[in-house]
């Protein structure tokens, strides 16, 4: 999964990064984890927040079974922008995903991202910094030991476990994005064209 889900970021990453945009830990509390980040659930949210379509997903690479949505108010291009979808998976798994992307200060990130969870991030092999937990009755369970799993790993885990959840830092060519994916027990198999 990790070798799918980087070829689809690193595509959507250049084909919609600019140096306009900017970050915001908020909005990615409010539309990525507040909602579990599905799908549906983000997209409604944005919705009632009155977002809209970002212009920039016209240049999404043929394929890509995300969304672009944006705030149209803050400017042109508007200044954060939200991906939300589902990033297909070597393996035939629909993996939700939700990221609120553009140039941030990554330690600022990192900062609130740890301070959310309520524990340090690991550093994943591909170099971005990672918290993969799972939620408890009253507080979020760090899994570190899934930092690097595979789909297969991961989808065994939860099935125990509860869902899992990963948030990461990555980078894009405006700056430093969150980006956040879950895999349950249950994690679909691509929606149907």
């Amino acid at each position: 999964m990790r070798r799918g889900l980087c070829l689809a970021l690193a595509l959507f990453a250049a084909a919609t990064a600019t140096p306009a945009a900017a970050q915001s830990f908020e909005n990615f509390e409010r539309f990525c984890l507040e909602t579990g980040g599905a799908p549906d659930s983000v997209l409604a949210a944005l919705g009632q927040a009155g977002w809209e379509t970002d212009p920039r997903a016209a240049n999404l690479p043929a394929g890509m079974t995300v969304t672009l949505m944006s705030d149209p108010t803050t400017g042109s291009p508007p200044r954060e922008m939200v991906m939300v979808g589902f990033v297909t998976s070597p393996a035939v798994l629909a993996v939700p995903a939700c990221s609120v992307m553009g140039p941030a200060v990554e330690a600022e990130l990192v900062e609130q991202v740890t301070d959310w969870t309520g524990f340090p991030p690991e550093r994943s092999v591909e170099g971005w910094t990672s918290w993969v937990y799972t939620d408890g009755p009253d507080r979020r369970i760090p899994q570190p030991d899934l930092v690097d799993a595979g789909e297969a790993e991961l989808q065994a885990a939860a099935s125990t476990r509860g869902t899992i959840h990963n948030i990461q830092v990555r980078m894009a060519r405006a700056g430093p994005f969150l980006f956040h994916t879950s895999v349950g027990p249950d994690t679909p198999t691509p929606p149907a064209d």
